[in-house]
């Protein structure tokens, strides 16, 4: 992977920049042999709850499936369990997914045709289990030293 920056939208990518991310991601990650003579499916982190799903299918592909829907399965990287299924137009190229469990890695399946497996960020600095110190055991704590 070379090092080039490139920025995800928070939103929806509208028809113009669409085109023009793709072509970044494509050149930022380096897929090697990836053209428009090839299928891809690629994953992205938005943040601790979204991730970013970007493909190219050629007709024969396309052929294969018989609506203009088809299902994305998300799927657990540890243990190849299913996260989610969600249906999504051909067309769109693109979509973003609600992921189950921040701090989890995922990959993407459609058919056949697999991603890169991702990794997002946990959630929050902790899992909430652990109490706030409240002021009483801090001034407790100087005391005693």
């Amino acid at each position: 992977m070379n090092s080039e920056i490139f920025y995800l939208p928070l939103n929806p990518l509208d028809p113009s920049q669409k085109s023009e991310a793709i072509k970044s991601i494509k050149k930022a990650c380096s897929l090697p042999g990836q053209t428009s003579e090839k299928d891809y499916l690629l994953a992205l982190p938005r943040d601790a709850h979204w991730l970013l799903a970007l493909w190219e299918l050629t007709s024969e592909l396309q052929k294969k499936i018989s609506s203009s829907r088809f299902t994305l399965r998300l799927r657990f990287a540890e243990d190849d369990k299913l996260a989610a299924e969600v249906p999504f137009e051909i067309s769109k190229q693109h979509a973003y997914l609600r992921a189950p469990v921040p701090g989890r890695s995922y990959y993407l399946e459609l058919g056949d045709l697999r991603s890169n497996v991702i990794t997002l960020p946990h959630g929050s600095p902790a899992d909430g289990s652990e109490k706030a110190p409240s002021p009483h055991s801090s001034l407790r704590l100087l005391s005693l030293a």
